[in-house]
């Protein structure tokens, strides 16, 4: 009797309930847990770990508690051990897979909220596998790493022809979708015998591609290559002047934006600061008389970095 996948599941929602687990992950767990033997598990780093789960389960069990408060069934321990063994031994070896199970889930829905993702995939596993040393000397070895670059080729290969649509049929560019991972970055023939490259799209970056028509480039001459140059590029004293401007417009901004006062209210009004936000755009790195007569200066917050201003006494 194999492990049942709801059970995979129950006891990955006691670890993390607001992240459920994609059906891959859960058979890839299953994959990796069933052919684990006692002695696989008692040589590995996490052997103390997981005998210390079997003796509580053992001490469940005594109280009078039913398998020993475990989620994972007993079926699988007698397939393993056979049925000479006694409870005790289907229990503690049940609890040591759990154990293991709860550990791989843990760390892997923690890979996932590092990912600001919302479900536990097959990639957050081998993650969570990659991270732990003591799950990586037991699983290490199992991991279906090697497929990846066999399925990029498939990617790569797979611009699919959609001749049989109409709506590709009748138009000028190649019939195959340029937005397909297998077409994008490809150069072909469209249906009016002209060369298209699939490129992204100018509004849309590297989310959305379509066809262009590649044309051969022309060699430019030397006058073009000189005027080109002056276009971009102009002389240095220009590009100083305009920088000075610059510097001297956002100086008379800055001089226009006020500070704001808050002395109307009671909590900036009896401190020892200035009765103004530090933390505000217009008051950052400002010196101000505080209420006590003396002066202060915005600076960051030590923890907070530059996101957070303090008003701090100058010496």
């Amino acid at each position: 009797m194999s492990i049942s996948p709801a059970h995979i599941k129950t006891v990955s929602r006691q670890i993390h309930p607001d992240r459920p687990v994609s059906a891959k992950t859960v058979a890839e767990v299953k994959r990796l847990i069933e052919p684990l033997s006692e002695k696989q598990i008692d040589r590995g780093e996490l052997a103390k770990w997981a005998g210390n789960e079997a003796d509580r389960a053992e001490k469940k069990l005594a109280v009078g508690q039913k398998n020993g408060d475990l989620v994972f069934s007993l079926g699988h321990a007698n397939q393993k051990l056979g049925s000479q063994a006694s409870i005790k031994d289907f229990i503690r070896f049940t609890a040591k897979l759990e154990y293991l199970t709860a550990e791989l889930m843990e760390i892997a829905g923690n890979m996932a909220m590092v990912d600001d993702r919302r479900t536990i995939l097959p990639r957050d596993l081998e993650a969570a596998i990659k991270s732990d040393s003591g799950l990586r000397s037991m699983f290490g070895g199992k991991q279906q790493t090697k497929q990846r670059p066999k399925q990029q080729q498939k990617q790569q290969a797979a611009c699919n022809d959609m001749s049989h649509l109409k709506k590709y049929r009748t138009r000028k560019s190649p019939p195959r979708p340029a937005n397909s991972l297998g077409c994008r970055g490809r150069t072909m023939m469209g249906n009016d015998y002209r060369m298209y490259e699939s490129r992204p799209h100018v509004s849309r970056g590297q989310t959305i591609y379509t066809w262009k028509l590649s044309s051969p480039k022309k060699q430019k001459s030397q006058k073009q290559q000189k005027q080109q140059k002056k276009q971009r590029s102009p002389p240095l004293k220009r590009r100083r002047v305009r920088w000075a401007v610059e510097q001297k417009k956002h100086y008379r901004v800055r001089l226009q934006e006020k500070c704001p006062d808050m002395s109307h209210l009671k909590k900036y009004r009896t401190r020892k600061s200035p009765p103004r936000p530090a933390n505000s755009p217009e008051c950052r790195g400002r010196k101000m008389l505080g209420n006590d007569g003396t002066m202060y200066e915005s600076f960051p917050h030590e923890a907070g970095g530059q996101r957070i201003f303090t008003w701090k006494k100058v010496k």
